[in-house]
């Protein structure tokens, strides 16, 4: 469960988040603790590869590309990470078999990479 608090509140939006986590019995996420994490998962990420199979041409040329979407559901059916393809950075799709590096922005300032196998099926 995610509870966001409006800036409105000012800076006692933080004691009020304390307060709401420890009624609900929840852990209080601020941002050095979602900066840390975003930069865990960068790091995870760069260790892993992502394949995609598609259908291709003899010239390794693929009918249709590879989406950003395509990319966020094998990302959770290969490895169980979950991120939402708006954070995939994607040009446009990948045309292309071969090995693609496509970057991820995972939190403000921080952007991890995610190495792409798209392989003929």
């Amino acid at each position: 469960m995610i509870i966001t608090i409006a800036r409105q509140c000012g800076s006692g939006g933080h004691e009020i988040g304390k307060e709401l986590a420890s009624r609900l019995g929840l852990e209080l996420y601020d941002r050095k603790k979602l900066e840390e994490e975003a930069k865990k998962l960068a790091d995870k990420l760069t260790r892993i590869m992502v394949k995609v199979e598609v259908k291709a041409g003899e010239n390794g040329k693929i009918f249709g590309g590879v989406s950003a979407k395509e990319i966020a559901d094998n990302l959770e059916k290969q490895h169980s990470i979950k991120i939402d393809k708006k954070k995939i950075d994607l040009k446009e799709t990948i045309k292309t078999l071969g090995t693609h590096i496509v970057d991820v922005k995972l939190y403000e300032g921080v952007y991890g990479k995610i190495k792409i196998d798209v392989i003929e099926k």
